[in-house]
């Protein structure tokens, strides 16, 4: 992580800790633990902004450009809900998931909508199975 830290673009942003026992993200039911490491605020464009940084750790799995949007997605959406105030934005810019063994950092994506509804399909069928299981 520290040899890729370059990465984050800081120089305007304060970073700082993540919650130990943060709330989780509701999602057709299903509680989903997001639990960023790093919380992220600052200003852009004269605008009070906050995000977060998610370290995913995986020698074997690497995250893709396929997988990794929809775990900033995520990111973004735990913002949302949970870190955004009225006077402080949720960006998606600042929503992002390292990959510590690939050394890759990735940002949630503009597109959204549609990773957020194969989620949500995704969770409805977890919450439909998981009683039979």
């Amino acid at each position: 992580f520290v040899d890729s830290y370059d990465q984050l673009d800081c120089e305007s942003l304060t970073i700082r800790p993540g919650s130990d026992s943060p709330p989780r993200l509701s999602m057709a039911g299903v509680e989903i633990s997001v639990r960023p490491e790093f919380i992220i605020s600052g200003q852009y464009r004269q605008r009070n902004i906050c995000g977060a940084l998610k370290l995913y750790f995986s020698k074997d799995d690497p995250l893709t450009d396929h997988s990794a949007p929809y775990i900033a997605a995520i990111v973004q959406r735990f913002v949302e809900n949970h870190i955004a105030t009225v006077d402080t934005q949720a960006r998606g810019e600042a929503c992002q998931v390292f990959d510590v063994f690939a050394g890759q950092l990735f940002s949630a994506p503009n597109a959204i909508t549609r990773r957020f509804n194969d989620m949500e399909a995704a969770c409805n069928e977890i919450a439909t199975v998981w009683p039979t299981v």
